[in-house]
């Protein structure tokens, strides 16, 4: 009767075992690590991703910003400009306004008559003078009815009175004042004179 020793070759068949088991843990500890650095670096890669995305929004924030406050700035700019325009433009019309309030005063004021006083109050204007006497100071009313910056003029007060030894008129004529001042119509008769003369061309 053979015997056979079985020993050698289950020792073998262990020592197969024990090496593929190795592989096997090895293959698995490599297929981990790779899993691991890929989702690793994948994470990593989305994070960089989301902080360059991050600095890229900051820098666009802060060129709006930039913009933003340019555009400020370029609006209280123009306010102020526009506010020194009409400044400007407001004492262009002041002294035009002016300089038609005296051309006004110095054509209403005829020969014989000589003002001591002008003052402006509400949109009225008061005239203080002397005439020689009271025909000068009629004419000083008419005449300042003919002036269309003027408007309902009244004498307040005509009292005689002496002026180096001469008797005078003193008086004071008030009178409101037309900012805007409106044109006077034309003569109707010199207009049909004029349609009658481009007829007779």
């Amino acid at each position: 009767m053979y015997f056979i020793n079985l020993v050698p070759y289950r020792d073998e068949l262990k020592e197969k075992r024990k090496k593929i088991f190795i592989v096997k843990s090895a293959a698995v500890v490599l297929a981990f690590g790779a899993f691991y650095f890929g989702v690793y670096h994948d994470f990593e890669h989305r994070m960089q991703y989301e902080k360059d995305k991050l600095t890229y929004l900051k820098g666009v924030e802060s060129q709006l910003s930039a913009k933003v406050k340019s555009l400020k700035n370029l609006e209280n700019e123009k306010s102020r400009l526009i506010a020194r325009e009409n400044i400007i433009q407001k004492l262009q019309d002041e002294r035009a306004w002016s300089v038609k309030l005296f051309n006004g005063i110095s054509n209403a004021v005829p020969k014989g008559v000589f003002l001591t006083q002008i003052q402006e109050n509400n949109g009225s204007i008061s005239l203080t003078g002397y005439a020689q006497g009271n025909a000068q100071v009629a004419q000083f009313m008419r005449n300042i009815k003919k002036e269309s910056i003027f408007s309902n003029p009244d004498l307040v007060i005509v009292s005689s009175s002496e002026l180096q030894n001469n008797p005078v008129k003193y008086f004071v004529v008030r009178t409101k004042i037309q900012y805007e001042v409106k044109k006077k119509p034309k003569d109707s008769n010199t207009d049909k004179h004029q349609e009658n003369t481009n007829k007779g061309k």
